[in-house]
């Protein structure tokens, strides 16, 4: 220290413990009252809360021979595992005292007041961390970096030191200038790691001098990094990113979901890189753990939706639709309008001529069921499963179709059309079985009609409604007028 003192440094600052005294013990701090806060700094004990009470090891015999004057040796490093702030005072007793950071500063003339939570640095307030008066450090750089270029401070060993002393003494030139020391703020410390004085820093573990020596850095030169303390608005930004994301996740499917959350993640890992150069320490974890689990429950509450909607698609439309044509519209339930659209399609309205006459000559209510039902499964089947219709509802022995919904369908006319004629040809195929000749009439009409869920409250049905429904019913009817079996309107041909 002497050695270093003869060069003129602004302050000399010994970061090592001192070993104690016979007849001392740690709890005599009555020598220590010289080294406490001055009288300005009274304030801190209402408007800014504390470090943490500890018992020191040091020693007040030690102090003096030191002859440090208020520099004290502070182990203290804010109680972070990483080391990213540093409490600037530790109270011991009824007094407080500074940090071995913030008593560098003040022999350096720079930080003259501590006061509602700030200190005054060369009459500028830099703010502390709210809950224990912890300054949040802004490091430069590692100290004991394996390229010794990236030292944010100029290390010299103590071999080199004591040797330029005994070189001036000697009337030699030094190879170490003592200029280089001059109005300096001088930290003597260990970095070698076998001294076990290693601490952990955001760039691994550093020698526990970095810390205090950043500490005191940022106070001369007035950027530490100030934290986004405030509590609600940490709440409001969690909230509103788990908010954001998980209205993501019900939106989108999860696969464009999941590239939406990882553009979020990334959107947000470059802000505060950004606001970091500018001196703002935004919380990272919290966010991030909010977007993940945001998106998380966004996306499972997406997933079991869409299941619940596919099976709701599978059980009401299974005996509707072709399989083929019910498997696109499960993968895509979007083409299934549950509120209504207004949509082009082909109408489809077929009814039996005679079956009242042959119901009673059947007389059994059995065979009039069984005789119905292969009829109508011959029927559906052809404009299901041959031509890929839907088949709307049955009324009595009539049956009502319909293409172009809810799948699209590019052809649906022509599809119609040849629904029309097998469903003649496997009637007549069918008159082998029964006792007398069954004629069906069948009408088709292509318009613009609202198709969706349509029915009660407690009771809902896919279907369509509108004047070429009501035209393709017509055209069925007009078949006993005309003496035919299939009347297809214009729009149809």
């Amino acid at each position: 220290a002497d050695a270093i003192r003869s060069a003129g440094p602004t302050a000399v600052v010994l970061g090592v413990g001192a070993s104690p005294v016979a007849g001392e013990t740690a709890a005599d701090t009555t020598g220590l009252s010289r080294f406490a806060l001055p009288a300005e700094f009274d304030s801190l004990d209402a408007a800014a809360p504390v470090g943490r009470t500890v018992e020191l090891p040091i020693y007040t015999s030690s102090l003096r021979r030191g002859g440090l004057g208020q520099v004290l040796v502070s182990g203290a490093d804010g109680g972070d595992p990483i080391g990213r702030s540093v409490p600037l005072v530790t109270q011991i007793g009824d007094r407080l005292y500074p940090s071995l950071g913030l008593a560098a500063a003040q022999v350096s003339g720079a930080a003259n007041d501590v006061q509602n939570g700030r200190v005054v640095s060369h009459d500028r307030a830099i703010p502390l961390r709210d809950r224990d008066a912890a300054l949040t450090l802004r490091y430069h750089g590692p100290l004991a970096p394996l390229d010794t270029t990236r030292r944010p401070y100029p290390v010299f060993s103590l071999y080199d030191i004591v040797q330029a002393k005994l070189d001036l003494d000697a009337g030699l030139r030094p190879r170490l200038d003592p200029k280089r020391f001059r109005n300096k703020i001088v930290f003597i410390g260990s970095t070698d790691p076998a001294l076990l004085d290693l601490r952990p820093t955001p760039f691994g573990p550093q020698p526990g001098l970095l810390v205090q020596m950043t500490a005191c850095d940022n106070l001369l030169q007035g950027d530490p990094l100030r934290p986004l303390d405030s509590r609600p608005l940490r709440a409001a930004l969690l909230l509103a990113l788990a908010a954001l994301m998980g209205m993501a996740g019900l939106a989108l499917p999860v696969g464009r979901g999941a590239w939406v959350a990882a553009a979020a993640l990334s959107g947000y890992l470059l802000m505060t890189r950004f606001v970091l150069g500018s001196g703002w320490l935004v919380p990272l974890a919290g966010p991030v753990l909010a977007l993940a689990l945001g998106f998380g429950v966004g996306a499972l509450v997406h997933l079991a939706v869409e299941s619940r909607q596919r099976r709701f698609i599978s059980g009401a439309f299974s005996q509707f639709l072709a399989p083929e044509v019910l498997a696109r519209l499960v993968a895509d339930p979007s083409a299934l309008t549950l509120g209504g659209d207004e949509l082009e399609v082909t109408v489809f309205f077929s009814d039996l001529e005679g079956f009242t006459g042959l119901s009673e000559r059947l007389g059994s209510p059995g065979k009039l069921v069984e005789l119905l039902n292969e009829y109508l499964t011959r029927m559906a089947d052809s404009i299901v499963v041959d031509h890929g219709g839907y088949v709307d509802k049955y009324i009595g022995d009539a049956i009502m179709a319909f293409w172009n919904a809810p799948v699209p369908t590019a052809d649906h006319a022509v599809r119609g059309c040849l629904a029309a004629l097998d469903n003649q040809a496997k009637l007549t195929a069918m008159q082998a079985d029964l006792d007398a000749p069954l004629r069906a009439r069948i009408g088709l009409n292509t318009g613009r009609v609202i198709v969706g869920m349509m029915g009660s409250r407690r009771k809902l049905n896919y279907t369509i409604t509108g004047d070429a429904v009501n035209l393709a019913s017509r055209l069925e009817g007009a078949n006993k007028a005309y003496g035919t079996s299939i009347l297809i309107a214009h729009s149809t041909y």
